[in-house]
């Protein structure tokens, strides 16, 4: 379970979710929908990581900022502010006995993004990280090897 409380920017209310990835923006797909202008349709998701609370960023405009600074990935501590387009959200916490072991769970990452990257990406973000570096690297010297 993830706790939230809106501080700034809509009407403030504490919100409860009880899953494990939750994600956020304007779009009515997300478990938390913000009417604001200034965030993305899926702007950022907070996933429980190891026991953990991982904050990822998807936005491509507006940003998200945890404690002040802009992030892409930040884990999460009870206190944390997050700025989420011009919406200020503290972030409560949540059960700490919800581990790793709910990766077959439906509300896992893996339930909804498909395939090798994302499992990759989920698992090991340092992998997922070198090998986009080498596709970047060999597309060019591909294209120009294929064509």
């Amino acid at each position: 379970m993830i706790k939230l409380s809106v501080i700034d920017g809509a009407p403030a209310e504490s919100i409860e979710l009880p899953e494990d990835v939750v994600s956020i923006g304007r779009s009515a797909r997300n478990q938390l929908v913000l009417k604001d202008k200034s965030l993305s349709r899926k702007h950022c998701e907070i996933a429980v990581v190891n026991g953990r609370y991982l904050l990822v960023n998807h936005a491509k405009t507006n940003g998200t900022c945890v404690n002040g600074r802009p992030v892409g990935e930040a884990f999460l501590k009870p206190g944390d502010t997050i700025l989420i387009g011009r919406v200020a959200l503290r972030f409560e916490g949540g059960d700490s006995n919800a581990e790793f072991q709910n990766v077959g769970s439906k509300a896992n990452f893996a339930s909804r993004k498909r395939g090798l990257i994302a499992a990759v990406k989920r698992r090991d973000p340092v992998l997922y990280g070198v090998a986009y570096a080498a596709g970047l690297v060999l597309s060019p010297i591909l294209y120009f090897v294929l064509r």
